[in-house]
């Protein structure tokens, strides 16, 4: 029964996939080649102008990464492979314009090159919005290690990503479904005054961006870890803690928070030590040192938390704190009488009245504030 459904299954990605070719046929007509024509400085680079055979013209997208964009690395772990996940931004310009062009329209980016000589790195890109002004490289390590190898790589050389790294840029042209075949990754010099000093990497642990995913997960999961990196999404308890308790590489981890309330105001907050226990201490959380320059409040936010035990509906490290989850739409937390921040209960998008209960907040400056988008991220020294 198994392999029938197996079968099935294939079938049916087979026929999607079919479905897709003759969906984009049907609103771009058939795909035609692009001949270059001309090159074209624009931005520090040099980009082609493109003819089709139907006489039209476009230049093609710029899609660069900029020299400091291993600074702005986030690394994640993923627990369905065990390894980790290096995260860069890139730029994505289609606004370079020629007499009588036509505006060429981002659709797709697909890897056309391993990364990192050898077959221990992976390589995935997608779209970061649907107004194609950027997208997120990910860079799929067996360890943490190596990401971090790899991006201390591009801080000191970010032109090697375009000696390993071959894009195939995707897009619309008038009626015309056009595939531009190989392109390099450029890399754009950061713009002056623009700090490219770069440090230990953040550790992304935690992510809410929308309400697609439940955080009401058992303790299994959250110890394991669930969700993705581009979406929302939590580390895993036992990574967390063999990051900051367990690592033989540091000594000293720094926890950083980033949200954005219901009503649009971003807020953030950073502690200069940060640990989670292991298992046999229900992964306790260790905070100290709030910074006082946050814009979340330092003699409020973590109180709570600091040296409690995580809990979830299921299990925990006291009846209190399951107790707490309950009460609070089973979320996974290290609850103590109960919170002063919960950032993975119900999401919310707009003011929910009267439902502190369910809905993330803060305690924000002595009145509780409704908690939309977050991100909890750590880095060690």
């Amino acid at each position: 029964m198994t392999n029938i459904w197996r079968i099935r299954a294939v079938e049916f990605k087979a026929a999607l996939a079919v479905l897709i070719v003759f969906t984009l046929f049907a609103k771009f007509g058939h795909t035609e080649e692009a001949i270059p024509r001309l090159n074209l400085p624009y931005r520090g680079a040099s980009l082609q102008l493109m003819q089709l055979a139907s006489g039209q013209t476009f230049v093609e997208p710029l899609v660069a990464f900029e020299s400091n964009g291993a600074c702005l690395a986030t690394i994640y772990y993923d627990y369905l492979t065990g390894g980790y996940s290096l995260t860069l931004p890139l730029v994505i310009d289609s606004t370079a314009g020629h007499p009588g062009a036509t505006p060429f329209v981002l659709r797709e980016l697909r890897i056309q090159a391993t990364l990192i000589e050898g077959s221990d790195v992976r390589a995935a890109c997608r779209l970061a919005d649907g107004a194609g002004s950027g997208a997120r490289l990910r860079l799929l390590c067996p360890s943490w290690e190596r990401c971090e190898q790899i991006r201390w790589t591009l801080v000191a050389d970010p032109a090697a990503l375009s000696d390993f790294l071959q894009l195939s840029i995707v897009g619309g042209v008038a009626d015309k479904l056009v595939s531009l075949g190989h392109r390099p990754v450029r890399v754009l010099t950061t713009l002056p005054g623009v700090a490219t000093a770069c440090g230990p990497t953040w550790t992304v642990f935690q992510q809410r961006r929308d309400s697609s995913l439940s955080f009401r997960q058992n303790w299994a999961t959250y110890v394991r870890g669930f969700g993705n990196a581009d979406s929302n999404y939590w580390m895993g308890l036992q990574q967390l803690s063999a990051r900051t308790v367990g690592s033989l590489f540091y000594a000293n981890c720094r926890l950083r928070i980033e949200v954005l309330t219901v009503s649009g105001q971003p807020l953030w907050g950073e502690w200069s030590g940060f640990k989670v226990q292991p298992a046999n201490d229900s992964y306790r959380l260790n905070v100290t040192g709030p910074d006082s320059a946050g814009s979340l409040d330092p003699g409020r936010t973590l109180v709570n938390e600091n040296n409690a035990m995580f809990s979830t509906f299921d299990a925990g490290g006291s009846p209190a704190g399951t107790l707490c989850s309950r009460q609070h739409a089973g979320a996974g937390w290290w609850f103590n009488t109960c919170f002063s921040i919960l950032l993975n209960g119900l999401f919310a998008d707009s003011p929910v009245p009267d439902d502190r209960h369910n809905v993330n907040h803060v305690h924000l400056f002595g009145t509780w504030t409704q908690i939309s988008t977050s991100k909890m991220m750590f880095k060690c020294i």
